[in-house]
């Protein structure tokens, strides 16, 4: 089977662990047989505006790369932002439609495989009109869930999208059900829980752990990882652990692996709660020390507004971290509270202080069965084998219906 993937969200040589998680599965797919190449859009990066980093980031692009032996291509698109976001997949579309033209007419794929609604699902849509690929499209979370919501005209282009592509996958139920409150139309939905890759992520002896990331403290160890974004509720946390600090008279210690906006902010937070003592802003880390991070923690704290369903929780399960989550987006599907992890509602410090410290707290013996059994779960529901399986079925089939659909015209243009 051949699929091409189309998803702004894959790595960059300049961006290597950037949609990391498209990778991941579609290194899955090739080891079950599926012949998989990858499209990345790239923003048109005009040198008249290179004084700008992202303008200059974009340039740094090449036009072809290749990870893990999986050749990618980088053609340049229009990417609009502020009020001409709604018009981001017809611009995307427009901008592809000769380049993928003669890509399809030459490998002729199977399916097409677009990440995101907007833009890639609604210019998978387009494209399948015209040369009569079937297409899926994964949908992540904030493009069905966050994104209309700010603009009537993005809502009008993504339930576009839900309409006229007969077959998506949500990463998880709750992304379904907002896709469908969205857009009752929508055309089929599988869900399947992201996953992570149970050969890279697996524990190790926490000293070690600590030793190789050059953590010399035998304080307690408390970790997030990802994006210094208002939506992982990084404040939030700050203001729980300041509370922690208070009730504790061994002091933790915070490390906050990512970056993103709001470092400045949460670092002058941190300064204004009297906890930057005990506070570690580490930046991006390469992913593969992420196994070692997770190792070398004592709880794993994901205190996010809103979540698809984070590849960071299976990675964690797979590491043997206890975990401390919100219970928002797809969490509450792969945690059950207090059989595998402890779940607190959003934006509420003190009970997200309180699950850190009872985490910490807790009897070896307990900490040993809650992770234990979120190993389990992990290594049978939430890695990418399993994810790859699923999704070469859906592949497989959308094809045959496509097949059948063609065979039923044909015969019906002979008669």
């Amino acid at each position: 089977m051949d699929v091409l993937v189309l998803s702004d969200l894959f790595p960059t040589p300049a961006e290597p662990y950037s949609g990391i998680f498209v990778l991941e599965q579609v290194k899955a797919l090739r080891k079950l047989g599926v012949n998989v190449s990858v499209i990345c859009p790239t923003p048109l990066a005009p040198r008249l505006l290179s004084f700008l980093s992202r303008v200059r980031q974009c340039m740094t692009v090449p036009q072809r790369a290749s990870f893990d032996e999986i050749a990618v291509e980088y053609p340049r698109v229009l990417a609009p932002g502020g009020r001409f976001f709604p018009h981001y997949g017809w611009l995307f579309y427009l901008s592809l439609r000769k380049h993928l033209a003669s890509r399809i007419k030459l490998q002729r794929p199977d399916v097409i495989h677009a990440h995101t609604v907007l833009p890639g699902g609604y210019a998978a849509a387009l494209l399948s009109r015209e040369y009569g690929v079937p297409v899926v499209t994964t949908m992540h979370g904030s493009d069905v869930r966050d994104y209309p919501r700010e603009r009537r005209e993005v809502a009008r282009a993504t339930r576009w999208a839900l309409r006229h592509v007969s077959q998506h996958i949500a990463v998880s139920s709750e992304i379904a059900a907002q896709a469908r409150l969205l857009e009752p139309a929508t055309g089929q939905i599988e869900v399947i829980h992201n996953g992570a890759d149970h050969s890279h992520f697996h524990s190790m002896d926490k000293s070690e752990a600590r030793n190789r990331l050059g953590i010399h403290s035998s304080s307690p160890v408390l970790l997030f990882v990802g994006s210094l974004l208002p939506i992982k509720g990084v404040d939030v946390l700050l203001r729980a652990f300041s509370l922690l600090l208070q009730q504790r008279n061994v002091k933790p210690i915070l490390y906050l692996v990512g970056r993103g906006d709001q470092l400045g902010s949460l670092e002058a937070l941190a300064r204004q709660l009297g906890a930057s003592e005990y506070v570690r802003f580490v930046g991006a880390q390469p992913y593969a020390t992420i196994p070692a991070w997770l190792s070398a923690a004592d709880c794993l704290i994901l205190p996010s507004h809103g979540e698809g369903l984070p590849t960071i929780i299976p990675e964690a399960m797979l590491c043997r971290v206890p975990i401390v989550a919100s219970r928002v987006g797809g969490i509450p599907e792969i945690i059950e509270d207090g059989r595998s992890g402890l779940l607190v509602p959003p934006n509420d410090p003190t009970a997200l202080a309180y699950a850190i410290s009872e985490t910490l707290s807790g009897g070896a013996e307990q900490i040993e069965q809650r992770i234990s059994f979120a190993e389990r779960f992990a290594k049978a529901n939430l890695t990418w084998d399993a994810n790859a399986k699923r999704t070469s079925e859906v592949y497989r089939r959308v094809a045959r219906s496509q097949q059948s659909a063609n065979s039923v015209a044909e015969r019906a243009r002979v008669s």
